[in-house]
């Protein structure tokens, strides 16, 4: 809520009270009171002034503690805030250099309440409410060094009206006899202080007091002093002191004014109660706490770890708020020393006294070395070690664990030995696989558990042999006197195998056990094979088989006995027995069944045979059974001739043969290419044939010349032209360039299907550097009556680097004889195009030949080319000044100036000739 007095008539410097009670329904009040002011004019402000009083002893304790942290000179501020209507409520204050900045500032708060009596204003007038209406006001101030200053004062009323006022004031000092001129550190525990002297002056008496962090003063030290100077030591670094100088007269004494001069800083002493402590393995915590008398402000700490293998520890600075610090990257289970030294802008102090720390263990970080196996049996072996590197060991080693498990199985088994007081390193791994690679690995553990691991492989020995896998669906009759049987190797081999061994047994009256048998024949099978035909029985009888493996420690378990029995003799061999290629790796066999043949299913033996050189190149022939009566050969070489049986089972007495060969295919690669007899325009290859000819083949060589872009080049090798010694080919490859490198390569190709085989490795070869073939497109032309033009392109086989070109020129008759046997020579630069032959006859007969000179020396010459020199009739003149301008794509004009005899001239004759 407001209300408004308008018919109110104020006037200036009135106090008002003005009540506001509130009643609510009931009856119930509420009041409060308010001062209201007529003030309609602003505060004065008057009687400035700065004054310097005379000085007080330093050795006043109070004196001292007052000039504690400021330079100590005893100044005042006197100033006069009146208003005349509300009164003053307080006065701001600021003294400023005289380049702006601020040394001090203050309030003066009028908050005092006196009787009219007590107030101290000239024409003292106090308002209402007993608030004086004007102040004399004095601030003290401890900054002042200069003469001159800049004053800002603004006068609030209790009205809200301000007055400021800024002016410049000026020290007034009282008369002073002794003046501190100067008070400086020289170091950090002397000062030295300079003053004026005084006339008459018996003596000086220089006094330094020094003050601590409470701004109490301690022991002052005098200096008597002869002159106007003096200098003070064995004070404390980096330590406030008041310095102050009293001159003694006959008469009197006088004391300057006061000054504060703070020591240098010094190098600090040891930080105190330095700890450290175990934070992991490879980490410790360092705290500290700074020394009382600190010489400065600390910059730095410095804190150095030493040991665990450091040779040249190296201080980690830290900044100067910190206490603490963590140190990383340390050795597990190692001793460390720990030092800790703090800074200052007076130099680095002493170190504290070293503590001893230990990292904590950790898993060892190295792993069991120079592991050794003394037994090795078909089923345990004993493994020694020795402990890990010490450096590697990070704590006492309180055992070791051993693993170990086959290669071919993922399930690992373990045991764990504790270290005995004999301290044996070693181990006994008991139940093992025979003849099984074992990954095993050794490592030790500390208390904090296992550590890097030390793998190994070794084979247990070898034992006998499980037995072989019987393949009882393929143990069949093949005639009345064999039979075959197949068969894997041992689950269990227990070592390398020697050979198998076929045990076969007269079953006709058997007791069912494998040693009431009457007779046994045995069979050593070679370990390679997994089928063999039994041959040699009785035909139509029983018999029991069993099988055993062999390694060197001898038979191994025997299998269970199987059962067979050989056919009876009563058929014929299959009828109209035809084989034909259909590929170069496959060969269809077709055939009648016997024509005793009754309609029971029959199973028919084929086998078959490579025959080279008339001969069967394979040890035994490749045995298939097949119920029907046909079958397709495959997996067989290429251009091969087989020699096919077919057999009915168990009447291999009866057997129908035939031949047939495959097809031709891609021939192998082939071998020994190799290059000799390098010259400058051909090289030779050699090469043996591939080791599979897959038909009838031919040679082809792919050239390559390194030194253009143009793709390699494939020639086919003439039959006849292929020289063979010792069965090895040679060709020779010619009309190459001279000082060239080729890319070579030789394949076989198959004459009949014209399909390449596999080319040889490429062989790189750089001809010799040979004569330079004969310029090319070599022109010549009489252009008058004493010059001959002749124009030529490089060689097209320059067999080198060019160095120029040789022209000869000869006079010959009109038989085509030389006439002058003493031809010119003229020598050319080999990047020359055409050259002018001059001083020739006109009229006469020449031959001009070239040659090009490389770094062999002269090349091949050109053909001769005549050309008679122009016949001028005497006393004619010919033209002069021949220029060519304006010169585009398709044309030129060609300019001359007239002979100076024109007479009997018809016309001009202009030649032009093409070199290129």
């Amino acid at each position: 809520e407001s209300y408004s007095f308008p018919r109110m008539n104020l006037t200036s410097g009135l106090t008002f009270r003005a009540d506001i009670v509130a009643t609510d329904i009931f009856g119930h009040q509420g009041n409060a009171s308010v001062f209201v002011f007529t003030d309609f004019t602003p505060p004065l402000i008057t009687k400035q002034a700065v004054w310097q009083r005379s000085q007080p002893s330093i050795k006043d304790k109070d004196v001292c503690r007052a000039a504690s942290g400021h330079h100590g000179n005893h100044y005042s501020l006197e100033f006069t805030a009146s208003d005349a209507e509300s009164g003053i409520h307080h006065v701001d204050w600021s003294v400023h250099q005289a380049d702006g900045k601020e040394l001090e500032k203050g309030t003066v708060q009028n908050s005092r309440s006196v009787r009219r009596a007590e107030c101290k204003y000239p024409s003292c007038a106090c308002s209402l409410d007993n608030f004086c209406l004007g102040l004399d006001m004095t601030v003290e101030l401890v900054s002042l060094s200069a003469e001159s200053y800049n004053v800002t004062l603004v006068a609030t009323s209790r009205s809200g009206l301000v007055n400021r006022t800024t002016m410049d004031l000026s020290v007034n000092r009282e008369n002073v006899a002794v003046s501190l001129t100067n008070a400086k550190s020289m170091s950090s525990s002397s000062i030295q202080a300079d003053w004026s002297t005084v006339s008459k002056a018996i003596s000086y008496t220089l006094t330094v007091c020094p003050q601590d962090s409470r701004g109490e003063c301690g022991v002052c030290i005098d200096r008597k002093s002869a002159s106007s100077s003096a200098t003070v030591t064995g004070l404390k670094p980096f330590t406030y002191h008041i310095v102050q100088v009293q001159v003694d007269t006959e008469s009197s004494s006088s004391l300057s004014e006061i000054k504060v001069v703070q020591t240098d800083p010094a190098a600090p002493p040891a930080p105190e109660n330095v700890t450290a402590m175990t934070v992991n393995s490879t980490a410790i915590q360092v705290q500290w706490l700074p020394a009382n008398q600190r010489n400065g402000i600390i910059t730095a700490y410095r804190v150095i770890v030493s040991g665990g293998g450091r040779f040249d520890p190296k201080p980690v600075i830290v900044g100067r708020n910190h206490r603490e610090m963590t140190v990383t990257g340390l050795q597990p289970y190692s001793n460390y020393s720990v030092q800790v030294a703090a800074e200052t802008n007076g130099g680095t102090g002493m170190y504290s006294l070293a503590r001893d720390v230990t990292t904590h263990e950790d898993v060892p970080g190295g792993p069991p070395r120079n592991i050794q196996f003394l037994v090795v049996h078909a089923t345990n072996m004993t493994v020694t070690w020795d402990s890990p590197e010490e450096s590697l060991r990070n704590g006492i080693i309180l055992g070791y664990n051993i693993s170990y498990q086959p290669q071919t199985s993922n399930i690992e088994k373990s045991t764990t030995l504790s270290i005995g007081s004999s301290g044996s390193l070693s181990a006994t791994l008991e139940n093992l696989q025979p003849y099984t690679l074992y990954s095993i690995s050794v490592s030790a553990f500390t208390s904090m558990g296992l550590g890097v691991k030390a793998e190994v492989i070794q084979r247990t020995g070898q034992d006998v042999p499980g037995p072989p896998k019987v393949d009882q669906s393929r143990l069949n009759a093949l005639g009345t006197t064999s039979f075959s049987i197949s068969w894997l190797p041992p689950d269990r081999p227990n070592g390398v195998l020697i050979q198998f061994v076929i045990v076969v047994r007269d079953a006709t009256e058997a007791h069912h056990t494998k040693n009431n048998f009457a007779s046994l024949m045995y069979f050593y099978i070679n370990v390679k094979d997994t089928q063999y035909i039994v041959t040699g029985l009785m035909p139509g009888k029983k018999y029991g088989v069993s099988m055993m493996a062999v390694t060197e420690k001898g038979r191994g378990t025997e299998t269970d006995i199987f059962y067979v029995k050989t056919n009876p003799e009563r058929l014929t061999a299959p009828q109209s027995l035809v084989a034909k290629g259909n590929g170069s790796r496959t060969i269809s066999v077709n055939w009648k069944p016997p024509k005793t043949v009754s309609s029971v299913q029959l199973t028919y033996i084929v086998s078959y045979y490579r025959i080279v050189n008339d001969s069967n190149d394979e040890h035994e022939p490749t045995v298939l059974q097949r119920t029907n009566i046909s079958i397709v050969l495959t997996g067989l070489k290429p251009y091969s001739y087989y020699g096919i049986e077919v057999s009915v089972l168990g009447q291999t007495a009866n057997t129908s043969t035939t031949f047939a060969y495959t097809d031709e295919d891609k021939p192998g690669k082939v071998t020994e290419f190799d290059i000799d007899n390098v010259e400058a325009s051909s090289f030779r290859l050699v090469w043996k044939p591939p080791k599979e000819a897959n038909g009838h083949i031919g040679y082809r060589y792919r050239l390559k010349d390194t030194g253009n872009d143009r793709p390699s080049e494939t020639v086919t090798i003439t039959l006849s032209d292929l020289e063979e010694i010792g069965g090895q080919f040679q060709y020779t490859v010619s009309s190459l360039d001279g000082d060239t490198t080729y890319l070579v390569s030789v394949f076989a190709y198959n004459i009949k299907l014209n399909i390449d085989g596999d080319p040889s490795h490429t062989e790189i070869v750089h001809t010799e550097i040979g004569i330079s073939g004969p310029p090319s497109k070599v022109v010549v032309n009489a252009t008058d009556y004493t010059t001959i033009l002749v124009c030529w392109h490089p060689p097209d086989q320059p067999n080198g680097v060019l160095s120029g070109y040789e022209i000869r020129r000869a006079r010959v008759s009109s038989d085509g004889s030389e006439s002058d046997p003493e031809s010119v020579t003229y020598e050319v630069a080999d990047t020359s195009r055409f050259y002018e032959i001059t001083n020739a006859y006109d009229g006469t007969l020449y031959e001009v030949t070239m040659r090009a000179v490389n770094q062999r020396g002269r090349g091949e010459g050109s053909d001769p080319k005549k050309v008679t020199a122009i016949f001028i009739l005497p006393g004619r003149k010919t033209p002069t000044d021949v220029l060519i301008l304006n010169v585009t794509s398709t044309d030129f004009v060609v300019t001359w100036q007239a002979p100076n005899d024109t007479t009997g001239l018809q016309n001009y004759r202009v030649t032009i000739t093409d070199i290129d």
